[in-house]
């Protein structure tokens, strides 16, 4: 039946119209077999994160549907796509402010479910609150079926304990079949409202020394860590950290370390200076992602700023990001996978001593110029810098050793310096560089991997450094201009080092010129 209606036509319809018929091809077909135009939409505003047995999609969806006909913004996980890693959607999805609170559908598939385990220990890790939504055809309580589940030996004793802790007194139950609009409002008014900095001093690295003394063992504490887990407004346009700091008062500290105190019986006694020192910074992951009216951002520089996976993922109109400097010893800053991706309006960067992670800087389309000079790593990880489409300079560190998989993949890069410890430039590093014209190889150049260069149609002469090793397939595919290439070596010790189909689909007359003969290619 799916087959046959038009999905333009559905969308056009009243949203009510809209639902019964999305409900009647959900309850006549087959998970696998109903096109993802008949589910519920992804939300791009705020929105609740659902957490599902797949065994349950029908009762699910349905709910669904009439949660959404109800005002309430839903994400699922039917959006993951296959072979996508959860705990990296989880990342994207539940951890964002964005994101008000998680909805677990419970039933017997799901308390046996592992990917709902999981998602349930990652939103409790991220404080996120969350109700659950009870499938129980036969009328019982949560806990009656996670007892009925144990003694028939359906769940093993471990995911047992684990449940019977994992729905605190205060986590609000519903069935599933709960008049909808009550139920709308029981969620809504369940979930804190956010507004303010989520901040956390971590008591587990604290920086402290211990002695003996006659009252028993003393902690002194000289630092902490501050974990910043977002900041959940909205409309938010600049975020100072620097200025939270006044909120960890010595009192907090001292509190934390009296209850860690309890469950250390030899320590009696904490001592808490007044001005408590701040060592390290962690921005928690995905902690202001999807953050819209962003603009700019100050982060002190501690001893280690460390800002975590998708920490500012997709904040579009983010321009500026500012290091403040905060006294002590910084050592450097780490930035991890795909932090600032999609940041398509960042200007400018400070890459001094900053280590930068896998796609990090990826489609910040309003980059032009970055230094690297100073960056704190000997390797510029894969994607770091892909589709950066304005970028059209960028000023190697000497001590540089690789270049990752499509680090500057479509870029607008005219003209590249290499730097003279460089080794190894990986698979499309350079392709699709349209607008590159000249490339000065180091002396010390080994490797240049497959479609390195692919696509760079304006690139007419290149010179290879006599240390080159190995240029893989099809390295200058589609270098259309491309026309000399001179080579330090002999013909024989050239021909060694090319894969022979290193010039891939490349049409034009090409000239390899070495030392004691000339190559050509038609």
């Amino acid at each position: 039946m799916a087959d046959f209606i038009d999905l333009k036509v559905i969308d056009s319809l009243p949203l009510e119209e809209q639902i019964k018929i999305k409900k009647m091809i959900i309850n006549q077909n087959e998970l696998d077999l109903i096109p993802p135009g008949y589910l519920p939409d992804v939300v791009t505003s705020e929105y609740y994160f659902v957490s599902y047995s797949h065994r349950d999609y029908r009762l699910v969806y349905s709910d669904i549907f009439d949660l959404q006909q109800n005002g309430l913004s839903i994400w699922y996980d039917q959006g993951i796509a296959a072979g996508d890693n959860w705990k990296d959607t989880a990342l994207k999805y539940i951890t964002p402010f964005e994101c008000k609170g998680v909805l677990f559908y419970i039933s017997e598939n799901a308390l046996k479910s592992n990917a709902i385990k999981d998602e349930m220990e990652f939103a409790k890790s991220t404080n996120k609150p969350f109700i659950v939504i009870l499938i129980s055809p036969n009328g019982e309580t949560l806990s009656e079926l996670i007892e009925r589940m144990y003694k028939e030996e359906a769940i093993e004793v471990e995911r047992y304990n684990f449940y019977k802790e994992a729905f605190p007194e205060e986590v609000i139950y519903l069935p599933i079949n709960f008049l909808i609009e009550a139920k709308v409002k029981k969620i809504k008014l369940s979930m804190p409202k956010q507004c303010v900095l989520d901040i956390n001093v971590d008591a587990s690295n604290f920086s402290s020394f211990n002695q003996i003394t006659d009252e028993g063992l003393i902690t002194e504490i000289s630092g902490c860590k501050l974990v910043i887990r977002g900041l959940n407004d909205y409309y938010v346009t600049k975020i100072s950290i620097k200025n939270y700091f006044d909120l960890l008062k010595a009192s907090d500290l001292k509190k934390k370390q009296e209850e860690f105190a309890k469950k250390n019986p030899l320590v009696v006694k904490v001592i808490v200076p007044e001005n408590v020192e701040i060592k390290d910074i962690h921005i928690d992951p995905a902690a202001f992602a999807n953050m819209k009216n962003l603009e700019s951002v100050e982060i002190p520089r501690t001893f280690m700023p460390y800002i975590d996976k998708y920490a500012f993922y997709k904040c579009d109109k983010l321009k500026k990001v500012e290091f403040v400097e905060c006294g002590g010893n910084w050592v450097y800053t780490i930035i991890r996978e795909s932090a600032f991706e999609y940041c398509t309006s960042l200007e400018s960067f400070d890459f001094k001593n900053v280590s930068i992670g896998k796609s990090a800087f990826a489609n910040c389309r309003s980059l032009t110029s970055i230094d690297l000079s100073l960056v704190a790593d000997g390797e510029i990880q894969d994607g770091a810098f892909y589709s950066c489409t304005s970028l059209v300079e960028v000023k190697f560190q000497n001590q540089l050793l690789k270049i990752g998989q499509a680090a500057f993949e479509n870029t607008r890069l005219k003209v590249v310096n290499f730097p003279e410890d460089l080794e190894e430039i990986d698979k499309y590093a350079f392709n699709g560089c349209s607008y590159l014209e000249k490339i000065v190889f180091n002396k010390n150049l080994k490797i240049i991997d497959e479609s390195a260069f692919a696509n760079c149609r304006l690139l007419k002469n290149i010179r290879l450094p006599k240390s080159i090793e190995k240029i893989d397939e099809r390295a200058f595919d589609w270098c259309d201009n491309l026309s000399n290439v001179y080579y330090p070596g002999t013909k024989a010790e050239f021909l060694k080092i090319i894969d022979k189909n290193w010039l891939g689909d490349h049409k034009q007359k090409i000239t390899v010129y070495c030392e004691d003969d000339k190559i050509y290619y038609h």
